[in-house]
Parts: structure tokens; sequence; C-alpha cells
């Protein structure tokens, strides 16, 4: 009798998991999942909301982008008091229809005085050849730097085609070059910055990650044609985010969306998750992920929710985060970036390997590059 009954739990269990009940919300009613991947809302309950809405009792949020959000199960908006907060392990890439996903990219931005100023100065930097404009292979650095996506000569190319062909382009010029100025438009334009409407990324708790995964298998089980939701063309990926982003399944014929939308959307929740390790093209995705929020507000939030975590206690001021804090947007980094590109040009046009550059100026012998010594090798 002991045995069966065990059996019956556990096939009940099983039936559970395959409807798609989870974690529940605050109330502690489970809300079936399978439903809820082609709607937002379930019988007036939101079910996955903004990250933008993510906050503590009594806490300001902070502006991450559209496309990510988080689960109801993962953290209950209607908490009150202080709470432990889950960890981000596993997130959802969800469609909820491939028939409504559109390509765009991201809104022209506005600048204001600092930024035009900062993104002046990085172009100053970018154009080696001091011609006014920047050509392929210039351009192509310049994206590197701003994108962190390696961009062939052929699409440099097309860009600066598009471009003249939009009115953004000189066409006195020639076509193998854009004006900075018409770079500064190209940057702030949102062109570079490619997004798919339709397509979000969900933190969602370890519970609900095992039921999706468990939806998956029993759907998959029923026939390959089987769609995973009835009459609708939903497509999902579980990701891990410990593993380096890799898709554990996926389902509904899922397809990965553009590497700025990916990458934006990873590093908000690992931001989220109170990571501290970034490398520098991470911390060129966090930044855009964070840039409409001030950078004291960025401080703030992370160390609020940080003291909600169970982690060792580290200074994030010795960590890569630190840039995030000081760093306004992205194009403090480019400026950044753009001076060690042109300071590097520099080194190799006198035929100097970069430890020899380091020892040439080193006039201390400490190993150490002080301010007056790197001032000097500028100059």
């Amino acid at each position: 009798n002991a045995n069966a009954n065990a059996n019956a739990n556990a096939n009940a269990n099983a039936n559970a998991n395959a409807n798609g009940a989870a974690d529940g919300q605050g109330d502690g009613s489970p809300i079936p999942l399978a439903d809820e991947l082609s709607t937002k809302a379930l019988a007036g309950r939101e079910r996955f909301y903004p990250a933008s809405y993510f906050k503590l009792y009594k806490r300001s949020p902070v502006q991450l982008p559209q496309h990510v959000l988080c689960s109801g199960n993962y953290f209950d908006r209607r908490w009150s008091g202080a709470r432990r907060i889950k960890n981000v392990v596993m997130t959802l890439e969800w469609v909820p229809s491939l028939a409504k996903l559109t390509e765009t990219s991201m809104p022209s931005q506005v600048l204001d005085e600092h930024q035009e100023h900062t993104l002046s100065t990085a172009l100053e930097l970018a154009d080696l050849d001091g011609s006014g404009d920047l050509d392929v292979q210039e351009l192509a650095a310049l994206i590197r730097s701003a994108t962190d996506i390696d961009m062939s000569v052929e699409a440099v190319q097309a860009l600066i085609t598009k471009a003249h062909s939009k009115g953004k382009g000189d066409k006195e010029k020639s076509s193998t070059a854009l004006m900075k100025s018409e770079v500064k438009q190209l940057l702030a334009s949102g062109m570079l910055s490619t997004l798919e409407q339709g397509r979000y990324t969900v933190a969602v708790s370890l519970a609900e990650a095992e039921t999706l995964r468990r939806i998956i298998h029993v759907r998959a089980a029923t026939g390959a044609d089987s769609p995973l939701v009835d009459g609708a063309d939903v497509a999902l990926a579980l990701r891990c985010t410990q593993a380096g982003n890799m898709v554990f399944d996926h389902a509904g014929s899922f397809k990965p969306g553009p590497t700025f939308q990916t990458e934006t959307a990873l590093q908000a929740l690992r931001y989220l998750d109170c990571t501290m390790y970034y490398s520098d093209p991470q911390i060129n995705w966090l930044l855009q992920a964070l840039e409409r929020t001030p950078r004291r507000k960025r401080r703030t939030f992370f160390q609020s929710v940080l003291g909600c975590r169970r982690r060792l206690a580290r200074k994030w001021e010795e960590t890569p985060l630190a840039k995030v804090f000081t760093m306004p947007d992205r194009f403090a980094l480019l400026k950044q970036r753009s001076s060690s590109a042109r300071v590097r040009a520099a080194i190799e046009a006198v035929g100097l390997a970069l430890w020899d550059a380091f020892v040439k100026f080193d006039h201390s012998r400490t190993g150490l590059l002080r301010a007056p010594e790197l001032y000097s090798m500028l100059l």
C-alpha cells in the first residue's frame, strides 16, 4: 500500500508539472504556465513584469531594457519587508508569437552637451590620419570599440552606403568614408543596436525552469510536430547564466535573437543577481542596459539588493563593476577605448612593441607608469 501511494503521488506530481504548475504566487495559489507562454496576463494577474519594476520594499528601481522581464515566482512585487532574493541561475528566452516577431533597432538618442563633447573627442581620436572623416578601416575599429562586434569590410562598406542612401552621408565625399558628424549621427541613431520586438528574456525561479523543461519534454514525447502551446506559435529556450548563457533546452522552432538584445539582457540580469566580475565587452553591454539610470542610483540599487543575498563580503570598488558606477554611459567608455587605440597605433607607427614602449617611459623603473610618465608618453 505504501508503494502504491508513493507511485500515485509521483504520477500526480508529474501531471501537475506537465500542465505547467510551478511555485505559485504570493497568495500561495499555483498559476499554470502553459497558457501564460502566449499571453502576458492570466486571469487578470500579471505573470511576467518588466525588470524595470523590480524593487525592494520602499526602495526605488532602476531602468532596464524593455525586453528584460522578471517572473512573479522569481520575485513577487507584492511582498513587503526584507526578503532573501533568489539567484538568477536560469532565464527564459521567450517569443510569444513567431508570426509577430519584427526586427527593429534602438530608438534614436538625443545627446546632451556632455555626451556631444565626449563623442566628439572619441571621434577625433578614431580619425588616425586626421582627414576629417573615417574610412572603412577606421570606422570598423570604431564600431568594434562601440559595440564589441567585429564587422567585415564588406559589412562596414554596406553600412556607409546605407547611411548615404538615407541622407546620413555626405554624397560629395567618397563612398568609402563618413564624416565625423555623420558617424556621430550613426552612433546616436541606434542603427547598430538591433532588436526583435516580441522577444523577451525572463528571470525565472529554478522551480519554474524545471517545470518548463518538463513541459518541453512531455510535448516532445507526443510528437515532433506537436506545438508547445495549443493554438499558439510560441518559441522559447532555457538558458543558464552560470554556464555562459548556454541553452539547456528549447522548443517551438526557437532561433537565437540579435547579439545586442541577448547580451544586454544577460548582463542586466547578472547585475540584478549582484555579479561583480565582467569582461570588457560585458561592461559595455551592461552600460548600454543601464544608461537611462544615473550612476549614483545604479550603485544604491546594487548595494541594497546585495544586502538581501547570501554572498561573501566583497568590495565592488575592487572589481570590474566599479566602471559601471563611475562611467556615465557607453560614450565615456568609447572615448576611453578610442584613447587606448590611438596610443597603440602611435606606438606601432614608430616600430615599438607594447612592452618596449612601457620600458622606455617607465623612467622610475618601478614597473608602473605614474601619471607624469603616462602624460609624457601621450605628448
